[in-house]
């Protein structure tokens, strides 16, 4: 039987012609001192897994803590990571971008170069045909004047054939 402390303050004793039964007052004596023991080492029992446990606990809140932070860091390193890689892109981008506007430049140079090459080209060939022309003009004035010296070589060997037989 558990006596509480509500039964320890009604307990009644019977009197006997000296007081209280004696032998009942060490009865419930010895059997509260024994629960009282008990309770007593329960109760070191539960501050001793009170103690345990509040070391666990401290464990877990450490190691909770150490996630935390390891949480943290991971997820400034994935930001500093994101940051880097997009300055990187951006980098390469503006890389890229250089790259074609210098070769647009190059092709533009090239375009104009091939243009001028084209003109000059051109003028040669002009000037070709205006001197091929003028070749020609000049052979066929030659062979106007080839033509008319020999007419005139006929006249002349005409009149003299005509000047012999006369």
């Amino acid at each position: 039987m558990r006596i509480s402390a509500l039964d320890i303050q009604r307990q009644k004793f019977q009197t006997a012609l000296r007081g209280f039964d004696q032998d009942e007052v060490r009865n419930f004596l010895t059997t509260v001192a024994e629960q009282m023991e008990e309770l007593s080492r329960q109760n070191d029992q539960f501050k001793q897994e009170i103690d345990r446990l509040r070391e666990l606990l401290s464990d877990y809140e450490e190691r909770d803590k150490i996630l935390k932070n390891t949480l943290v860091t991971a997820q400034k390193t994935s930001e500093s990571m994101a940051v880097n890689a997009k300055k990187e892109a951006d980098l390469i981008v503006k890389e890229a971008e250089f790259r074609a506007i210098k070769m647009m430049e190059h092709a533009q140079s090239q375009v104009l170069k091939i243009q001028k090459d084209m003109l000059d080209l051109r003028l040669q060939r002009k000037a070709l045909q205006d001197k091929i022309q003028t070749s020609m003009q000049i052979m066929e004035k030659m062979l106007e004047y080839q033509k008319e010296e020999e007419k005139a070589a006929e006249k002349i060997m005409y009149y003299a054939k005509a000047q012999e037989t006369k």
